[in-house]
């Protein structure tokens, strides 16, 4: 049964990885002034999305909130036992909160769909530890 935790451990710890190297790409595109590649709809939306104006909350980009996200998440995977997988949860349940929240924001008011936000919200909801399949472990 350790086999199975650990196996989600580091599964958790790649999507994390894959997040985190998305929500940097998308980081860098922005701070440049690039439009991020799109191998879909001819980019179009996700140029769209990165120039709306929720793209920079607060004057903040939009991308550094999901690096910071990618991060704790990542790094709730090296805290040990149930504390560990808790803010894993807990940083989860936020991340796919925004995610739902922008995602919506695209379809409705931007009108426009940004594959690479979809890929790093799908990557944030596969990446906790879930408690319950980790307690598994220590029956």
């Amino acid at each position: 049964m350790a086999m199975r935790c650990d196996t989600l451990t580091w599964l958790s710890r790649g999507l994390s990885a894959t997040g985190l190297a998305l929500s940097i790409y998308l980081l860098y595109t922005y701070l440049h002034h690039d439009a991020p590649v799109c191998f879909a709809g001819g980019g179009g939306g996700c140029v769209k999305v990165e120039h709306s104006s929720y793209a920079q909350p607060l004057g903040i980009p939009m991308p550094l909130f999901g690096v910071i996200g990618y991060l704790m998440l990542m790094a709730s995977t090296f805290v040990p036992g149930e504390r560990g997988r808790t803010l894993g949860m807990v940083f989860a349940f936020a991340a796919i909160t925004a995610s739902v929240i922008l995602t919506c924001l695209d379809v409705a008011v931007i009108h426009a769909i940004c594959y690479w936000c979809v890929s790093s919200a799908i990557c944030v909801r596969y990446a906790p530890r879930h408690p319950q399949l980790c307690s598994l472990c220590t029956r």
